[in-house]
């Protein structure tokens, strides 16, 4: 199974593309009958760092009381509740949501791993990470968030807006990412020479090797060059 460098939750966050609505009504028909509803952002995306969006990333209330679901489409915010709220209730929901589709993150993950196993192989024996079960390093999180991040935010706001120097500055922070891998480079990564053998420990996770949205990528011993990364909707 594949080791995944970090979450799409935590690359969301970093990008500042992860938002928060509490107490807000779903859309749909209240009339004792209706069980589905939706939301009116979307898509609906994970909150416990697991990368699979499911019923227990989100909370809805009927009357301010928590109710069962017991399925949600999280690409079209489409949620069906286990029983159908009374005629004239009112239906809300505590969830989060994306400015992306998850299938865009997931692509920039992708493009993330890529070049840092490109970046790190011959170099780093221990490259690529998270192999037999082992803990990925803090560091390889970081640098794999920090890129995918900064490729979504170079897709979102690109050079036509007045953002330089700002949090949204994908550019800036894609510059600074790089800077960050030739320094990871030259100390040799996890075990290679000149590694002081700290980076595995410092701020590491667990290895995410579950399947998750996106699956896995058979060419990720092959990649092309970090520019490859396109928009694609």
């Amino acid at each position: 199974m594949t080791a995944y460098y970090t979450t799409l939750q935590d690359i969301l966050e970093e990008a500042g593309l992860h938002h928060v609505e509490n107490g807000v009504a779903l859309s749909g028909v209240v009339d004792g009958i209706n069980t589905t509803f939706t939301t009116d952002r979307k898509p609906i995306t994970d909150r416990n760092f697991d990368d699979t969006v499911t019923v227990d990333d989100f909370v809805v209330f009927v009357d301010g009381v928590p109710v069962k679901a017991v399925s949600v489409n999280e690409a079209f915010g489409v949620i069906e509740l286990e029983k159908a709220p009374k005629h004239n209730s009112v239906v809300t929901i505590d969830y989060s949501y994306a400015s992306v589709p998850l299938r865009v993150v997931g692509l920039a993950r992708k493009a993330a791993i890529a070049w840092i196993d490109k970046s790190m192989e011959g170099v780093d024996p221990c490259a690529p990470y998270g192999k037999y079960g082992r803990e990925i390093p803090g560091r390889v999180v970081e640098l794999c968030t920090n890129y995918a991040a900064a490729r979504l935010l170079i897709r979102e706001y690109g050079f036509n807006q007045d953002i330089e120097g700002t949090s949204k500055d994908g550019y800036k922070r894609l510059e600074v990412v790089k800077q960050d891998m030739q320094e990871f480079v030259k100390s040799g990564g996890v075990c290679g020479d000149g590694s002081d053998g700290l980076s595995a420990g410092f701020g590491a996770v667990g290895a995410r090797c579950d399947g998750d949205l996106f699956g896995d990528f058979p060419d990720r011993r092959h990649p092309r060059n970090d520019d490859y990364y396109e928009r694609e909707d």
